[in-house]
C-alpha cells in the first residue's frame, strides 16, 4: 500500500520526465476521477504503475452513483 501522495509525487516526476509541466493533483483531468476515488485507489495501489492498473480494471473504488 501507498499514499495517494506517494503516487502523485510518481506521476508529477513522471510528466516532468516526459517534458510536462506536472501534475498539479489533477486527479479529474488525468483519469476523470474524484479525489476520493484517487485516495481509494491508492490504499490498494503500491505504486504508479499499480495504481493505473487498478483505474483500467477495477470497479470497485468507483463512488456510488445515486
Amino acid at each position: 500500500m501507498t499514499t495517494l501522495n506517494a503516487i502523485a509525487a510518481e506521476l508529477d516526476a513522471r510528466q516532468i520526465a516526459n517534458g510536462g509541466a506536472g501534475f498539479s493533483n489533477d486527479w479529474a483531468g488525468f483519469y476523470d476521477i474524484s479525489d476520493d476515488e484517487a485516495a481509494r485507489i491508492a490504499e490498494r495501489a503500491d505504486d504508479l504503475a499499480g495504481f493505473e492498473t487498478i483505474w483500467e480494471n477495477e470497479t470497485d473504488w468507483r463512488d456510488e452513483v445515486n
